[in-house]
């Protein structure tokens, strides 16, 4: 299931958008998120979210950062 973080007070700063996978009982056993800082239209994020989020992706850049996946399993 796709989940959006954006709003969430606890992981706005993490994650936007994820994948949490559930078995057939309905618990969550694992996560997937593409660390890659990617620029929204304006309007999609919060603005202080949107600004930070092209801010660290323009510092990676500048030295070198790879765009990953991020799994938790």
């Amino acid at each position: 299931m796709q989940v959006i973080f954006y709003k969430s007070p606890e992981y706005r700063l993490a994650f936007g958008n994820a994948f949490i996978f559930f078995d057939m009982a309905g618990q969550p056993v694992g996560f997937y998120d593409y660390y890659n800082f990617d620029w929204k239209d304006f309007g999609e994020r919060d603005l202080d979210l949107e600004l930070k989020t092209r801010a660290v992706d323009i510092a990676g850049n500048v030295n070198g950062a790879k765009k990953l996946p991020h799994r938790i399993w």
